[in-house]
């Protein structure tokens, strides 16, 4: 998909049991390729998302002075995929900075309006921040399982000390940033 023309290729049958719906029957019919379907994506913009930061050439180079070995094929490798996209790395400098970005994505982006009003999206990003460094997660999907909770538990609070706090981890302070 890289390289020549940009397009989704499916050369296989499609069963009818998975054309259960009008929808998909059209897309098929519209997008058939005799076979399969063919899906033209010269438009389209993938995004991919993880958690593991890729490494740069300078990182590459150092590993292979290193000599042989799994890992540094390994890091090689997750080179090359760098250097074949636009890579958009997101390292906090500060625990406070990655607070932020959540609250940012609750408070300006709506991450949490499905769920919940803005006192109460306030309510759960200050209980974020004042248990901060206990929390068994600290992301978007952190705070969205915390919204689902608020909205169907009236002890929910209870549930998140319960199900959200690393009771085994060492207490530093009261949790917070």
């Amino acid at each position: 998909m890289l390289e020549g023309e940009k397009k989704l290729v499916y050369n296989k049958h499609i069963h009818p049991m998975y054309l259960d719906t009008d929808e998909k029957k059209k897309a098929v019919e519209h997008l058939s390729n005799g076979v399969g379907f063919t899906v033209p994506c010269d438009e389209f913009i993938f995004i991919f998302t993880s958690n593991y930061k890729l490494p740069t050439s300078n990182e590459a180079m150092e590993a292979e002075k290193k000599g042989p070995g799994r890992s540094t094929q390994k890091i090689i490798n997750l080179n090359a995929i760098r250097t074949r996209v636009m890579t958009k790395d997101i390292i906090f400098q500060s625990e406070q900075e990655w607070w932020g970005w959540i609250a940012d994505a609750v408070l300006n982006d709506g991450a949490l309006d499905q769920y919940l009003e803005e006192d109460q999206c306030i309510e759960l990003l200050r209980w974020m921040f004042n248990h901060w460094k206990n929390l068994t997660g600290r992301d978007l999907r952190t705070a969205q399982q915390l919204a689902a909770i608020m909205c169907s538990d009236e002890d929910y609070e209870d549930v998140w000390e319960q199900d959200y706090i690393d009771h085994n981890s060492k207490k530093i302070g009261d949790g917070s940033l």
